[in-house]
């Protein structure tokens, strides 16, 4: 049986963010490359009509998936500080009642919402009839077939939380795999196209799903199994989840929801699939490689600033949050010189290589190498409040950064002058810099040191566990 990981909450800082971080990097580049992958193939096949499409669809699929993050995010943030504790049986409780709720949540919401819905939404972002005909198909085929992907995320989210980044590496690394198998088979051999793709993100988690479960079951892991099961949900669990996560649910939702919205501004440019395919290219794909350091820094901050408050040592774990930020902005200002002086080369991986496609992607990238930095210490920052518990704070900095400026500024110029790509890209580099700014401003503060996060139905069990370590 796999033991709680001590070097998290002792010794060297900066052991403890690389040994979580470089895991979690590869875990997200691994992830990030089934995206990736998918939109070079229908790129070169299906031309930038496929790539707006693959970009379109996937968008709204996020959109779908936000109230789920809600209650990832609180069963992460919960995990992290009973792990912190050392409560094994807290651990169990969380994670079988998250996977009950989220089975809920895709019959009883995803699948009614990828039937009936798709249409409309397709319409809402203003897509060209040439770029719907491709994103269509491709938005009800992963809403309805979404289930592998959902679940094999929660239990990755889960291992992540309770210290063990090595298993989501690995489960990536298969998922990966079988999911670009199936994208090169769908995509190349039978020319599906758009459709291909969705199929390759249906099909391809099923097998690190079906691992990661035998080896929660055969007692491998730090989160073992229930010792009961039963199909009833037990509420008091799911209303803590709730209350913590709702917050970092609606900052997700604003986030993916200012995506949606770009792109309905750019369809409505004269030349909309261009500048979609070339939104889609650029800060979906190649600006992941920002996002996938920023999330995984994220996602170790979070861990470590919550294992360390559990274990008493919240001084250790603010240490570790301003680490992790000072490691992604080395890494940032390193992509950041590769985004301005090769934004061509880059492009060519996706078939852009000429006409106005190639000249809007090439001014979003110039302007994403410095929207990068930004990104990801804030991102860092973010991790760093949630793991706390304040996950209200990154919720305001959010409506206010990305909503009140970004799309705020967006419409001011549409509505007295000429929205342009070039004013979006500027509009994003704008709520980037505010967005980084406040996180810092909001961490450095340190009123997350006051907040308490508990589990009902655990207290007595948290408060022995927590004196044996005090002492």
């Amino acid at each position: 049986m796999q033991r709680f990981d001590e070097e998290l909450v002792s010794g060297s800082v900066i052991r403890s963010v690389w040994k979580l971080t470089w895991p979690f990097v590869a875990a997200q580049m691994v992830r990030g490359l089934n995206l990736l992958v998918a939109q070079s193939l229908v790129g070169h096949h299906v031309g930038h009509e496929g790539n707006a499409a693959l970009g379109v669809g996937w968008q709204l699929f996020l959109v779908a998936f936000v109230p789920y993050i809600a209650l990832l995010q609180g069963m992460a943030i919960l995990i992290a500080r009973y792990t912190g504790r050392r409560d094994s049986e807290a651990l169990s409780r969380l994670v079988s009642e998250t996977f009950k709720a989220s089975i809920l949540f895709l019959g009883c919401f995803l699948l009614p919402l990828g039937y009936f819905a798709a249409p409309w939404a397709l319409n809402l972002m203003n897509t060209a009839p040439e770029v719907q005909e491709h994103a269509l198909p491709f938005l009800r085929i992963v809403l309805l077939g979404g289930a592998p992907l959902l679940l094999l995320f929660l239990l990755n989210r889960a291992f992540q939380a309770s210290g063990d980044v090595k298993m989501p590496l690995v489960l990536g690394i298969i998922s990966t795999v079988c999911n670009v198998c199936v994208n090169v088979l769908l995509i190349v051999v039978f020319n599906l196209g758009v459709v291909g793709a969705a199929w390759g993100f249906v099909f391809g988690p099923v097998t690190s799903l079906c691992i990661a479960l035998v080896f929660i079951y055969r007692g491998k892991m730090v989160i073992r199994p229930p010792k009961r099961h039963t199909l009833k949900l037990d509420l008091n669990v799911l209303k803590t989840v709730t209350r913590i996560g709702f917050p970092t649910g609606v900052t997700a939702f604003l986030a993916t929801l200012v995506g949606v919205i770009i792109f309905a501004m750019l369809g409505s440019l004269e030349e909309s699939a261009a500048a979609q395919a070339a939104f889609s290219v650029g800060y979906l794909q190649l600006f992941s490689f920002f996002t996938w350091v920023g999330l995984s820094l994220s996602a170790a901050s979070n861990t470590l600033i919550g294992q360390n408050i559990g274990a008493g040592k919240p001084a250790r774990g603010k240490q570790c949050v301003y680490m992790a930020a000072l490691l992604g902005g080395l890494w940032s200002f390193v992509l950041g010189v590769v985004f301005w002086f090769f934004p061509e080369d880059l492009l060519s991986i996706f078939g852009m290589m000429e006409g106005p496609v190639l000249e809007i992607s090439v001014g979003l990238l110039r302007f994403l190498a410095f929207a990068g930095i930004l990104t990801v210490t804030a991102q860092t920052f973010f991790g760093g409040l949630m793991g706390a518990g304040d996950t209200k704070s990154p919720m305001f900095i959010t409506i206010i950064s990305q909503v009140g400026l970004l799309i705020g500024y967006c419409l001011i110029v549409s509505r007295f002058g000429t929205l342009t790509a070039t004013t979006i890209w500027t509009a994003l580099l704008a709520a980037a810099s505010v967005r980084s700014l406040l996180a810092f401003a909001v961490f450095m503060r340190g009123r997350w040191t006051h907040i308490k996060v508990e589990l009902e139905g655990q207290e007595t069990v948290e408060a022995a566990e927590g004196g044996a370590l005090g002492g």
